[in-house]
């Protein structure tokens, strides 16, 4: 799907210099926008195409996303067939066109000028490549392994008089996307309409299905943070007698998981609801707390000359905080 965009944009690029020579003598602009008749049916066909040539980053946070892509948008006007003798090019307000744009653009920069190119039959084409920053709707919910589709989506303003129609050769993406962090599939192409107000606009969505990496947050986060609350945990394997290690062991890992947290704060999407991330640090913080709670309860049980007792709470806590800590992790990682 690549090379018949890649082609048409290099040779609209190419002849570019030349078209506007190939011009006929005397050749007068067509009507203005209002004066062209539309098709029969009251719409007229309007052939969409999108390539994505690359995908540069997401910022989950701002809910935006940083893409390069070309936009091609062509449709016959028999109201300009044989005005030309060659393929001309004419500046956007002086014909009849679609006013196709991208709906949600945040941020991006054209590349190429406005102007159409009108063919001898009738037929006008639009070349335009945009570089920037689109708007991004991301439910953050599942982060880390969270997965969503960024969509690039176009929109006519003229909704009582254009059909758009996807033109498959001319919609695809590059093979491989330069985007950090995840993994993003083959996208794909659909019809639907915007609301806006009490308009309902043709629009074109192009949608790639992306995946957050989770290696980085497995070996950075969670893996450092497990280790941390394993350390809570073998303050009951002390025994009870050895006061001053098991709570110093067990408030020491407290300590290191609420600074790990604040650390953690700078790199993690802000958000006013909870992710899988938080929740699986809330457990292990109150699992770290339970630790310190049972260290010091078995601890003050041996104090008191019930050896037996504080024991038997140490035994019971390594099998039930283990086996909480193995399922909230598994949950985490695995689910």
């Amino acid at each position: 799907m690549r090379a018949p965009l890649t082609l048409a944009a290099l040779l609209v690029a190419l002849s570019w210099p030349l078209l506007g020579q190939a011009q006929e003598p005397g050749a007068t602009p067509g009507p203005p926008a209002q004066a062209l008749p539309v098709s029969a049916g009251g719409q007229r066909p309007v052939t969409v195409g999108l390539y994505v040539i690359d995908l540069t980053r997401i910022d989950d946070a701002r809910r935006e996303a940083e893409v390069d892509f070309v936009v091609l948008v062509s449709w016959q006007d028999q109201t300009l067939a044989g005005r030309y003798g060659a393929p001309t090019v004419v500046p956007r307000d002086s014909i009849w066109n679609p006013d196709v744009g991208v709906f949600n653009n945040r941020d991006l920069r054209t590349q190429r000028s406005e102007d159409l190119v009108v063919a001898p039959d009738g037929s006008v084409t639009q070349i335009q490549r945009y570089i920037g920053t689109i708007s991004a709707s991301f439910d953050l919910s599942e982060f880390p392994r969270d997965r969503h589709r960024l969509a690039i989506e176009l929109a006519s303003t003229r909704s009582a008089e254009v059909q758009l129609v996807p033109a498959p050769p001319l919609i695809g993406q590059a093979s491989e996307l330069s985007l950090p962090g995840w993994r993003a599939s083959q996208g794909e192409a659909e019809l639907f309409e915007h609301q806006l107000l009490q308009l309902r606009l043709p629009g074109f969505r192009y949608s790639i299905p992306v995946a957050r990496r989770f290696g980085y947050y497995a070996w950075n986060v969670f893996l450092p943070l497990s280790l941390v609350v394993l350390m809570a945990f073998s303050s009951l394997w002390i025994r009870p007698s050895h006061a001053a290690p098991r709570i110093g062991v067990a408030a020491t890992s407290m300590l290191t998981v609420i600074a790990y947290r604040f650390a953690l704060a700078q790199h993690v999407p802000q958000l006013d609801y909870l992710t899988r991330l938080d929740a699986f640090l809330l457990g292990a913080t109150a699992l770290v707390f339970l630790s310190v709670v049972i260290a010091v309860w078995s601890t003050t049980c041996e104090a008191g000359g019930d050896s037996e007792r504080a024991l038997r709470i140490d035994r019971r806590a390594r099998v039930g905080l283990l086996s909480g800590f193995l399922l909230a992790a598994l949950a985490s990682l695995l689910a």
